[in-house]
This record gives C-alpha cells, sequence and structure tokens, in this order.
C-alpha cells in the first residue's frame, strides 16, 4: 500500500514539474504570438505602400484595417460598415459582392464608380482568415479611368488614321477573301499596266504577294472589327513582269453578322527605298555593333575598376601575412586559398579590361601553357557541356614575351569560336609545340618568317568553313552566325599581329576546322632574366613615399605594405591634399605614388604643380581602369612610369626601384 501511495515529496516534485511545463508553454504562446504580430504589422505595412486602396471587411459590414490610401479616400473608418463609409448608405448595398465570399467562400471580381472620387475601380475580394480565427474579407481596389481614358483615346486615334489612309491617293484595291478583286481605283491601273475590266474578277494575290509567305501575315482569319488593320512589305509583280517592292495598308471590312466580306488594301512603291536600305544594311549594322560593343566596353570598364580597387586590398594584405606567418604556420592553409582567389579574379578582371580596350599593353615573360591551363575553367562554363575539351600541352615549352590579357582572349575567342561551329557536340582540342622554323620551311606556311616560335593549336570536329567564308573570316563584323558579332577572329587577328606573330587556318566542310597561331618565343637567357628581375629583394631603406589615392582601403593597404618594406610613407586622399603635403615637405621625396583616376584633379593633373615645386621627382602612376584612352597616351607621351592594378607586391616594389632607378 505504502508502494501505490506518491509520497508528499514526490507529489511536489510532480507538481513543479508541471508548473514549469505550464510556464514554457506560456513562453512558447506568448513568442508565437509576438511572431503573429510581426507578421501581422509587415503584412499592414505592405498593405500600406500598395498604390491602391486595400481594407479588412468582417461578416456584420464593419470595417477591421484600412490602409492608407483608403484613408485618404475615405478617412480613419474606425469600425463603421463598408456601405456607410464608402458608399454613405445606412443599409448594406443590394447583391452586395463583398459579402457574396463568406457565403460563397470564393473571390470575386467586380467594378464600379466610387463616390468618393467619381473614378472607375475594378475590385478583388478574398476570403481572408484573422489570427483569432475570425473569417474576413480582403478587398482590393485598382484605379481603372487612366486605362479607360487611353482605350477612348486609342479607339479615336484609330478612327482619325482610317480615314486619313481611305483618301490615300496611292494604289487601292477592294478583294474578296478568296482573292477576287471588286474594285481598283487608277493608280493601281495604271501601276499593273491593265485595265480595271482586266482586274476586277481576276484574282488579286498573284499581283501582291511574289515570294511574301501569304498576301497576308495575319491570313484572311487573323483580323477582326477590334483589328482591321494591317501595315506590311510586299513584292508585286510591276510592269513588264519586273519585281517590286509596295508598302500596303490592309484592312478587313466586316458585315453586320461580324463576317469578313472584303478586304481594302492601299499600297506606294518603296522600292528605291528597298534598294537604298539593302545597301545601307551592311554599314548600319557595323555602326549598331561597334557602338554596342563601346557601350559594353565602357561598362566593363567601369566594373573593373571598381573590382580592381577591391582586389588590390585583399592580394596586397594577405600576401603581407603570407610573408609574416610563413608555410609552416596554421594560418596559411586559409591565407592560401584567398591568395589564389584573388590572383583568378585579377585575371577575370584583365579580360574585362581587355575588353573595355583601356588596358594598357604589358609585355611579359608568358608560360603559354600555364595561361590556357587558367583559362580551362572559365571555358567549360561558357562552352556548352555537350563538347568536350582537350588539352595536349608540350613539356618544356618555350616562353613568348607578351601580354597575358591579350593570349588569354586569342585563346578564349578561337575557343568559343570553334563551339560554336558544334551545335550538337563535338570536341575543342587546345595543343602547344615548339617550332623552329627555317627559311625553306617558311615556304610552305603562309606569313611565316625563320625563327624559333611557340605554336598555339585550337581544332575542333564543327562542320567546317567553306572556302568563299575562309578569306572573309578575320575582316570585323563578318559573321555566318545570327548571334554573333563577327568580332571575335578579327580581334584575334589583331592581337596576333600586335605581337609580331600570324596566324593560319585550315578547314574541310564536314571534317572540322583547325587555327594554329605562332608567337615569337624568347631564349633562354632572356626568360632567365626575366625571372630573376620578378623575384629580386626589394627593401626601401627609409626612402619617402607620398601616397596619393582616393580609395582609403588600397591607400591603406598599399601604404602597410610599403612600411613593411622599409619605406616611410606619407599619405593623401586626393591631389589638393598630396600637392599641400609635398609643398610643405618642400619636395623631399624619393617617389611619388599616384592613382590616376580620382575625384577632381586627376592624377595627370597633379604631374605638373609636382614638378614645378621638384623637377626630379619620380613619378608612378598607377589606375585599375582609365576613363578614356587619352589618358594611356599622355602617359606614354610622357614617359611616365605606370603600373597596372592589382598589382603583387613584389611587382610593385619593383616598379617602385625602377621608376626611382631610372629618374
Amino acid at each position: 500500500m505504502k508502494d501505490a501511495k506518491k509520497t508528499k515529496k514526490e507529489l511536489l516534485e510532480e507538481l513543479a514539474g508541471l508548473r514549469a511545463e505550464s510556464d514554457s508553454i506560456k513562453s512558447r504562446l506568448a513568442a508565437a504570438e509576438g511572431k503573429l504580430q510581426t507578421e501581422r504589422r509587415r503584412f499592414c505595412d505592405f498593405l500600406d505602400c500598395l498604390p491602391v486602396f486595400a481594407y479588412l471587411q468582417a461578416p456584420d459590414y464593419s470595417i477591421r484595417y484600412a490602409n492608407r490610401y483608403f484613408k485618404r479616400l475615405y478617412g480613419d473608418p474606425g469600425k463603421r460598415p463598408c456601405y456607410e463609409v464608402i458608399w454613405n448608405r445606412s443599409a448594406p448595398c443590394d447583391e452586395c459582392p463583398t459579402f457574396r465570399v463568406f457565403e460563397t467562400g470564393k473571390p470575386e471580381v467586380w467594378e464600379s464608380h466610387h463616390p468618393a472620387d467619381g473614378r472607375a475601380y475594378r475590385a478583388y475580394d478574398f476570403p481572408f482568415t484573422d489570427s483569432d480565427g475570425t473569417q474576413l474579407v480582403l478587398e482590393i481596389s485598382l484605379d481603372l479611368t487612366e486605362s479607360r481614358r487611353a482605350e477612348e483615346s486609342l479607339r479615336n486615334t484609330e478612327s482619325f488614321f482610317r480615314t486619313i489612309l481611305e483618301d490615300l491617293p496611292d494604289m487601292i484595291c477592294r478583294w474578296r477573301p478568296g482573292g477576287e478583286i471588286t474594285f481598283v481605283n487608277e493608280n493601281f491601273c495604271r501601276y499593273f499596266g491593265k485595265s480595271a475590266e482586266v482586274l476586277v474578277g481576276n484574282n488579286f494575290l498573284p499581283y501582291i504577294c511574289v515570294d511574301s509567305g501569304g498576301c497576308s501575315k495575319k491570313g484572311t482569319g487573323g483580323f477582326s472589327v477590334e483589328s482591321p488593320l494591317e501595315y506590311s512589305e510586299k513584292k508585286a509583280v510591276g510592269p513588264g513582269g519586273t519585281v517590286r517592292w509596295l508598302e500596303c495598308v490592309t484592312r478587313a471590312l466586316f458585315g453586320g453578322d461580324g463576317e469578313i466580306k472584303e478586304f481594302q488594301s492601299i499600297g506606294h512603291d518603296i522600292t528605291a527605298r528597298k534598294n537604298a536600305e539593302e545597301e545601307n544594311s551592311r554599314l548600319q549594322a557595323q555602326l549598331m555593333q561597334s557602338q554596342k560593343m563601346e557601350a559594353v566596353g565602357t561598362l566593363a570598364g567601369g566594373i573593373a575598376h571598381d573590382f580592381n580597387n577591391i582586389i588590390t586590398v585583399v592580394k596586397s594584405l594577405t600576401e603581407l601575412v603570407i610573408s609574416k606567418v610563413g608555410t609552416d604556420d596554421p594560418l596559411y592553409r586559409y591565407l592560401r586559398p584567398i591568395n589564389e582567389s584573388s590572383k583568378r579574379a585579377i585575371n577575370l578582371v584583365q579580360q574585362l579590361l581587355l575588353f573595355s580596350r583601356n588596358k594598357p599593353i604589358d609585355m611579359a615573360t608568358i608560360d603559354l601553357n600555364g595561361a590556357a591551363a587558367e583559362l580551362l575553367g572559365m571555358l567549360e562554363h561558357i562552352i556548352s557541356e555537350d563538347i568536350l575539351i582537350e588539352t595536349d600541352f608540350m613539356y618544356d615549352l618555350w616562353k613568348i614575351k607578351a601580354d597575358k590579357g591579350r593570349v588569354e582572349q586569342i585563346i578564349t575567342n578561337m575557343a568559343v569560336n570553334s563551339s560554336e561551329s558544334m551545335p550538337h557536340g563535338g570536341a575543342v582540342t587546345i595543343r602547344t609545340e615548339n617550332a623552329a622554323l627555317n627559311e625553306d620551311q617558311c615556304r610552305t606556311i603562309e606569313g611565316a618568317f625563320p625563327g624559333k616560335f611557340v605554336c598555339l593549336t585550337v581544332e575542333d570536329t564543327g562542320t567546317g568553313i567553306d572556302s568563299s567564308v575562309l578569306k572573309r573570316i578575320y575582316e570585323p563584323f563578318f559573321t555566318t552566325k545570327s548571334k554573333n558579332s563577327g568580332m571575335g577572329l578579327a580581334v584575334v587577328y589583331g592581337i596576333v599581329k600586335e605581337h609580331h606573330g600570324w596566324i593560319n587556318v585550315s578547314s574541310v566542310p564536314g571534317s572540322g576546322t583547325v587555327f594554329k597561331v605562332y608567337l615569337p618565343a624568347i631564349d633562354d637567357e632572356e626568360s632567365r632574366e626575366a625571372g630573376r628581375l620578378l623575384k629580386r629583394p626589394v627593401k626601401g631603406g627609409g626612402k619617402r613615399v607620398l601616397l596619393v589615392e582616393d580609395e582609403k582601403w588600397v591607400r591603406k593597404s598599399t601604404a602597410m605594405v610599403l612600411a613593411e618594406n622599409g619605406y616611410e610613407v606619407f599619405e593623401a586622399a586626393d591631389a589638393e591634399k598630396a600637392l599641400s603635403l609635398f609643398y610643405r615637405e618642400k619636395g623631399r621625396f624619393d617617389i611619388v605614388i599616384s592613382d590616376v583616376v580620382m575625384p577632381g584633379r586627376s592624377g595627370l593633373q597633379l604631374v605638373n604643380p609636382l614638378m614645378d615645386i621638384n623637377p626630379k621627382v619620380p613619378i608612378l602612376l598607377c589606375s585599375g581602369h582609365l576613363d578614356d584612352k587619352s589618358q594611356l597616351s599622355q602617359i606614354i607621351k610622357r614617359g611616365l612610369a605606370y603600373i597596372q592594378k592589382p598589382y603583387e607586391i613584389p611587382e610593385l616594389l619593383g616598379a617602385i626601384e625602377d621608376t626611382i632607378n631610372r629618374n
């Protein structure tokens, strides 16, 4: 018996447990209620932002909520019934559409003119359950007044132009849906060289529908009372059987039963205009494409500028930290992916700058195998999945001296061009090899000259290129593809010539195409010297640097890098602060490093005032993107040192010392 009964202590513990559970439930309920209230506020805020009036109505017609637009029209409804607030009535409306929602549980859509402003509205009523379970109706009303006015204006405009077209002194012909002519005017007879007696009763279509794919784009069944007109250009058989172009307006004429009884066509000869359009179409297409590419290039350059500043900070600080922690530090495994990713980002930005055509030529020693390998990931994303990219890179490939961004553009453009010749899939092979050519070998290779070269081959299994097309593939804007700009291979050709190389192509229709690009190789000693220059240690030794940069974190990160490498850095956020600091220090700086593109006075505009104070001060300009090509030409013309953002630390330090030593 004792075991069957719970002790007082056990009962108290059980009671405490129940109380704790009750408190937990209350707490959860309070949290849920708070969340519900938050969502309700959000819902109400959303309705308040709508440019339409909305309210919630209860089954007793009282308005439980009204948004801001509603209150602007009718004032605060309190909880008064809708028929009183909106319609100024003392009793509910007969056949109230809103109340039907309570009865059927289905949405209603209806239209009315509201007494508050006399405008036409379309109301949408939806069933709505409040948080306490109350069944409500949400009504949202859209203003149709302007739409109705626009429709009326359109009808008046159509009537106006229809009247004008009926009186045009052009060729006019009426014909039945089957094509039988019922009426022609004198201009129509003169144009086609036949009398009205001959034309009336004959079929209209052979005169007006030469190679037009049918007389009407709509077809005779495509007209309606609401849409009776069609404007078109058609080929017609003129006097002597010559084919002419006509601009036509065709109208369907309806009977009282709503069926089409006749068509009326009004036209005039536009052959001279069409010939002129065809003659100029190629030039117009080229101009439009050029303008589009210029606009996209400008956009790409602007994006690249901002990205370069961001990447400069990430890259500089990451390299700085890596140089301090060492490869055996636990942090190194986190820093290395950041550094590698920033390198990939730099490559992408260089592509943008190259496309914008505002990237200065930056000749450097390039490993073509490495450049091609870095592009594979990007190529796999821009080329169709049913096309396989294969590589055949030669071991111990000679180095070339080239602009890496432009070399990457060559590979990208040729790979994309090859992929477009394989609509049903295939394979693109990218191959590299050394080529030492003598005079005898050059006689068999078009455009070749003796020397050592690196040969880049891009081969595909596509449809091939016809011999007549091969002659024009490097022409700007020439393309056989509807969605292609026609600039891809033209850009490749220009870059190859810019690097003193040549390009050959061989193709057989149905058997694929092979492009071979030859770029001059550099000798081993030149390659080793370039490597030594990149790896040489540089320390500032207390040299004084004036750093001018408007982007705060680019300036701060660069200053930290320079300070860590032994330079004494003075920072200026713009040209005016730089001049003030330069004047205060009496021009005693070993070098000035300035961004080119800055608010107010640019880096180029800063050069002369600095040299007026100290004519011998070395100046190193840098930028992620030059606003226009004239800036680059001025830098080159004046012989100023320049470095492209984002830069690696050794590259920056080397450029500083080279600039100082040159001066």
